[in-house]
């Protein structure tokens, strides 16, 4: 079989293939299914310390316009499978071929001019033994944290392959765990995607930091999804088919950007032609970044639209932003969502996107709602014209304004009173 390296990537091909191998280079493996660029290949991840694997698919004529870039899909595997695909006895594969009764990754990519990439969940060293359970979730038990990792590995995607580098030319996808990942790393990364696809994931397992896990529940997280399209594919002989209806009965409520479908399938990559042409769509469409947005989150520091929170939070628990915009926010500290007990001794420091003028003066109003107590305090922008502001866990209603606004007016909270009517 003919191999083909990208020109842009490093290494390239101009030595033998044994070179490759000894060099532990970038592409290891190439093949060409129905004209489709099919490359096995590795990065080293400075997030991880470690070599780690993917494979991606290219599409026709890549190779013959040095100026053409191409929108991209990642997608995540499943249990018992990595980035190549074979999960056990190949039953859920849909690379190539006739996997995946010929609705796969490599026949869409050979009608359609996009790319595809598969990340390797693969959560083992070197020398341990081979462990099916991707992505350090459900039980954490590794320093691993894929979402943390997945930016990374977007970078070099974006710098080593034609792509289009923008959230509106980018989504994730993934089947069964890899479905839960790409609800889970979709949602903390609307910036970074403007379309999420899940086949036939659970919605709901333990994630976290290894000394910090929490359960962490889809259902609850409906809100990070602002600006961008998500949709669920199941089978209806699907084993885990009741957690997707409960996760319908609130999301198609609450959510105009989400859909689902139902085929007449088991637990597999169910109608992911149709899946991925719903990406083709958004990509031609994108939703626009949301001008007023929420956020859940499980680490203790995390970046979002370009806000950056830091927190010295110490046990497990969730970092609730809502009503961001402008003009301020709300923020608060739980030990699980959507009502748990908050988590008051808790420090964060959050810094604003660059939206404020710079080196300008702004009243910071703080509304502490557990001890109405409010505080006042002058902060100055940066020469970016971002903010910094502190506060602790416990719930608070932060208003931003300059010297010179008016203030916002807004209820903190109310109380209702019973009045009895004398006639």
């Amino acid at each position: 079989m003919k191999n083909k390296f990208p020109k842009q990537m490093k290494n390239e091909a101009l030595f033998p293939c044994f070179f490759f191998l000894l060099l532990f280079s970038s592409p290891t493996h190439a093949q060409h299914a129905d004209s489709v660029t099919i490359i096995d290949s590795r990065h080293y991840s400075n997030v991880f310390g470690e070599t780690r694997n993917y494979r991606i698919f290219l599409p026709p004529g890549y190779f013959d316009n040095p100026l053409k870039k191409y929108p991209v899909i990642y997608f995540l595997h499943g249990w018992s499978q990595r980035y190549f695909g074979d999960g056990a006895e190949g039953q859920w594969s849909a690379d190539k071929g006739n996997q995946n009764n010929g609705d796969n990754i490599a026949n869409f990519v050979s009608r359609h001019e996009v790319i595809v990439v598969k990340s390797d969940g693969y959560n083992r060293g070197p020398g341990e033994k081979y462990y099916v359970r991707p992505y350090n979730i459900a039980p954490v038990e590794t320093f691993r944290q894929f979402p943390i990792y997945f930016p990374e590995f977007i970078h070099y995607i974006d710098t080593h392959y034609r792509t289009l580098a923008d959230r509106e030319h980018r989504a994730i996808s993934g089947l069964s765990m890899g479905g839960f990942m790409t609800f889970w790393i979709g949602g903390k990364y609307p910036d970074l995607f403007c379309a999420a696809g899940n086949f036939c994931g659970s919605t709901e397992l333990e994630v976290g930091p290894k000394n910090l896990p929490v359960e962490y529940r889809h259902i609850d997280m409906y809100k990070n999804y602002a600006g961008m399209n998500v949709r669920l594919n199941y089978g209806n002989r699907d084993f885990i088919r009741s957690y997707h209806q409960d996760l319908n009965r609130i999301w198609l409520q609450v959510m105009d950007n989400y859909e689902c479908k139902i085929y007449d399938a088991d637990h597999s990559s169910c109608g992911l032609g149709e899946m991925f042409g719903f990406f083709l769509k958004t990509f031609a469409n994108p939703p626009i970044r949301p001008l007023r947005w929420d956020h859940i989150d499980v680490y203790p520091e995390f970046s979002v639209w370009d806000y950056h929170v830091s927190s010295d939070r110490d046990v497990p628990g969730f970092t609730v932003l809502e009503n961001v915009d402008k003009r301020g926010f709300r923020c608060i500290v739980r030990k699980f969502v959507p009502d748990g007990e908050i988590i008051p001794f808790v420090d964060l420091s959050v810094t604003t996107a660059a939206v404020y003028e710079k080196n300008q003066l702004y009243v910071i109003n703080d509304v502490d709602l557990k001890s109405s107590k409010a505080m006042q305090q002058n902060t100055l922008s940066d020469n970016s014209g971002r903010l910094r502001i502190s506060l602790n866990g416990n719930a608070h209603e932060i208003g931003v304004n300059k010297i010179t606004d008016k203030p916002n007016i807004c209820i903190a909270a109310f109380v209702s009173q019973q009045f009895k009517l004398k006639i």
